[in-house]
């Protein structure tokens, strides 16, 4: 069949579906050496045959999973499921029979399609360990974290960082198993927003401080990573993903990354020095990024000037108000009248062109104060009808000063007849 596909394409596409049938299991089973040919066949096998190929694909799924521990087999598939054969897959998903290995395999191909009844699962695995800690529950819940990590638009964080939270120890687990892939790539940190990224960070450094003594490092336990001779432990990759974590939260360049190195700083006040430069080059890079020229619109209502508009006319209509109001609550009439009873004023009484200098006062005159209450006050007369003439020829508050002047000088002014002049 790969001969004849490689060889005469044409001719495979006329074949019946009845040999197709035929040959189905054989095309899924056999371990042709050339992956890519494998999975064209495995799809023109599926388009002509659907039914048999995912009774097939169960069947070796099955048997798979109890004699390799594993399902590999599903990776011929992934190009094109449609809903049969994601349904297919669900159902051999919830399989209690299913290893740690081939739960893997089957959430990983079903999320990287968005199944959202695979994802559930996913979630329902993680949150199982806070009722049941047995050895396969974790570790298939630790599996299930690192796929939602790494192949959910959220990366799973609703429901996985919680469960870190109240488990640090399964959280390190998780973290550990995904550091290898996020430490360059940035799988997980694209993923997240970030007050997650510094929840992160703040987690990573608490549980994986660095170092200082190179025989604690040579006496930590778990698996060793091998590159190019170099010795990588577990510990040393998550540190270095780790170390990224600060960089990426300031390639945001936004008020939220802004404040997530606010909130690592103070949770960890003693990466200050270290951190405090970043903070200072993200918020620079914050305003560069929000910054918005003006339009040239902008720009001439600006520089030309306007007409005022309603809001403004009624900004200094209220202006006015509170500066009258002021004027009625503080009135300086009694400070104008004691300066002008400090002067002499003579007052022309009785024939035209005469004057009297016993009706001209001054401030030296201390009459006994029977005479001035029979005798007018002119001083003070005159100075009300000066400041009456005023206000009337504005216009102004003539109610309120007539208000006034009416309580302030009423008792100092009674009403008796003028006093005859010889």
């Amino acid at each position: 069949m790969q001969l004849l596909l490689n060889a005469e394409p044409k001719f495979c596409d006329e074949l019946t579906a009845q040999v197709w049938q035929k040959w189905t299991p054989i095309i899924l089973a056999y371990p042709l050496p050339d992956a890519q040919h494998h999975k064209e066949l495995c799809r023109r096998a599926y388009k002509h045959a659907p039914s048999e190929f995912r009774n097939v694909l169960e069947i070796l799924m099955h048997e798979r999973n109890g004699v390799h521990r594993q399902i590999q087999i599903i990776r011929y598939v992934s190009s094109f499921k449609d809903a049969n054969l994601t349904q297919t897959l669900l159902s051999q998903l919830k399989d209690v029979n299913l290893t740690t290995e081939s739960v893997k395999a089957l959430l990983e191909e079903l999320l990287q399609h968005g199944s959202q009844e695979a994802k559930k699962f996913a979630e329902s695995l993680v949150t199982s360990i806070l009722f049941n800690s047995s050895k396969e529950v974790r570790a298939k819940a630790v599996n299930a974290a690192c796929a939602l990590m790494l192949h959910t638009e959220d990366a799973g964080w609703p429901i996985v960082w919680p469960v870190i939270q109240q488990d640090p120890e399964f959280g390190q687990q998780v973290l550990e198993s995904v550091s290898y892939l996020s430490k360059f790539e940035g799988r997980v940190e694209h993923r997240l927003n970030e007050d997650h990224l510094a929840d992160l960070y703040i987690f990573l450094t608490k549980y994986y401080p660095d170092q200082k003594s190179e025989e604690q490092v040579s006496t930590e336990g778990g698996g060793i990573i091998s590159s190019q001779d170099r010795l990588i432990r577990p510990r040393d990759s998550i540190k270095m993903w780790r170390n990224h974590i600060p960089k990426r939260i300031q390639e945001r360049g936004t008020k939220e990354a802004c404040n997530a190195l606010k909130k690592i700083i103070y949770e960890l006040p003693e990466l200050k020095d270290d951190l405090q430069w970043r903070l200072l080059e993200t918020e620079a890079l914050t305003r560069r990024t929000a910054w918005q020229p003006l339009t040239p619109e902008d720009f001439l209502k600006l520089v030309i000037g306007r007409e005022p508009s309603n809001s403004d006319l009624s900004n200094q209509l209220e202006t006015i108000d509170r500066r009258t109001k002021k004027m009625e609550d503080d009135p300086k009439t009694e400070n104008i009248v004691n300066n002008i009873s400090n002067s002499n004023i003579n007052a022309p009484v009785g024939n035209v062109g005469e004057t009297h200098s016993h009706v001209t006062t001054s401030s030296s005159d201390t009459g006994s104060s029977a005479n001035r209450k029979k005798g007018i006050n002119w001083e003070l007369l005159l100075t009300i009808i000066g400041i009456m003439a005023s206000i009337m020829v504005s216009g102004a508050f003539n109610k309120e000063f007539r208000q006034f002047f009416n309580q302030m000088f009423s008792p100092q002014v009674e009403q008796e007849s003028t006093p005859s002049v010889d």
